[in-house]
C-alpha cells in the first residue's frame, strides 16, 4: 500500500509552529550544516568519482533531497523533541526543492 499520506500526517501533526530561540538556533544549525556537508559530498562526487557526467549529476541531485520523511518519526521512537524534528522535516523541503532546481537549471542534464 502507498503509506505517504500518513507519514505526512504524521509530518502535519508533529509540525509545531511555537519555536523558542534555542529551537530556531538548532533547526538554522541543523540545516546549515546539512546543507555544508550536501555541498561537499556534491564536489566530491563531481571532481573524484569516475563516473560518467549523468551518474555524477543524478548523485549530486540525491545529496540535495529533502531529509526524510521518517525522520520525525525516528526521533519520536528516541523519545527525542519530534517536533523540531518535523519542524526541520518541513523546511529543509522547500529549501531542497529550490537548490534542486537551481542545480537542473544552471547544470543541463547530459544526454
Amino acid at each position: 500500500g502507498d503509506t505517504r499520506p500518513g507519514v505526512l500526517f504524521m509530518i502535519g501533526l508533529m509540525f509545531e509552529v511555537h519555536l523558542s530561540r534555542s529551537q530556531v538556533l538548532a533547526v538554522v544549525k541543523t540545516l546549515s550544516l546539512r546543507l555544508l556537508l550536501c555541498c561537499v559530498m556534491a564536489l566530491a562526487i563531481y571532481f573524484l568519482l569516475p563516473f560518467e557526467a549523468a551518474v555524477k549529476q543524478v548523485l549530486v541531485l540525491v545529496c540535495f533531497s529533502p531529509v526524510s520523511a521518517m525522520g520525525p518519526v525516528f526521533t519520536d521512537r528516541l523519545h527525542l523533541d519530534k517536533g523540531l524534528a518535523g519542524v526541520i522535516n518541513s523546511v529543509s523541503i522547500p529549501i531542497s526543492v529550490l537548490i534542486l532546481t537551481g542545480i537542473l537549471l544552471f547544470w543541463p542534464p547530459v544526454a
